[in-house]
């Protein structure tokens, strides 16, 4: 019974990190094919998130997929916390509301997109496990 609940654990700890491992991060990228166009630079974007979610491990990725027989396109941004706790859905739903109005001053092709995601992440290492809590916020456009 020991066993089988350790793999339980560590099956729902990897199932949990689905939504991060798909977000592509491509400033190193010649043709950053999908992002979002900036009025300014990436590099400004994100230091203007990483002034309001005070944490300097911030990237923006692209997403897309299909979801109900539908495809759309969206964008990530993704906040590396190690301070996020569970439970503080409330503190990064006001968070994710001032980021979207820094999204909506900076990104010039929002009507190209469906949605776009705000990623609360916080990774914590217990031995050989690593354990990742997300809170994600959806934005549809």
């Amino acid at each position: 019974m020991r066993n089988i609940l350790l793999v339980f654990i560590v099956a729902l700890i990897s199932n949990s990190c689905v939504d991060s491992d798909r977000i592509r991060n491509v400033f190193n990228a010649k043709d950053p094919v999908g992002m979002p166009v900036m009025k300014s630079s990436n590099e400004e974007f994100l230091s203007k998130v990483e002034k309001i979610v005070q944490v300097e491990d911030v990237n923006i990725g692209f997403e897309s997929g299909t979801k109900n027989g539908k495809s759309f396109l969206g964008f990530t941004i993704q906040i590396n916390d190690p301070n996020l706790n569970i439970g503080e859905e409330q503190k990064t739903q006001s968070l994710a509301d001032e980021i979207e109005r820094v999204v909506n001053q900076e990104i010039l092709n929002l009507n190209e997109y469906d949605l776009y995601k705000v990623i609360f992440t916080s990774k914590e290492i217990d031995g050989s496990i690593e354990k990742r809590r997300q809170i994600i916020i959806t934005k549809m456009l």
